[in-house]
């Protein structure tokens, strides 16, 4: 007899500790996607492109369309990086 993961699980709900389908002891492993995407690296900003995305803040809290395109272009990133930069940056602005 296999021993069971939780058995409190099988205390408090009975049926919840084994598979509907077949009888067997529930491990959870369907619940768990078959793959998973690759984690993102985090962007960390050069002092020169923070200098350069502040400026642009001050003058518009708000960058969109061909001003967000030349200024990611400008500063070698991706137009959704600046627009999640703006993002976040309005959200700090607030506190």
């Amino acid at each position: 007899m296999a021993m069971m993961a939780n058995p409190w699980l099988m205390r408090a709900h009975p049926l919840a500790a084994m598979n509907r389908f077949h009888g067997m002891p529930f491990d959870g492993a369907f619940l768990l996607p078959p793959f998973r995407k690759p984690k993102r690296v985090r962007t960390a900003f050069s002092p020169g492109q923070l200098l350069k995305l502040e400026q642009a803040f001050e003058k518009n809290h708000y960058v969109v369309g061909s001003e967000r395109k030349q200024l990611a272009t400008g500063l070698g990133l991706s137009e959704t990086q600046v627009k999640v930069w703006f993002q976040n940056r309005r959200t700090k602005h607030k506190r």
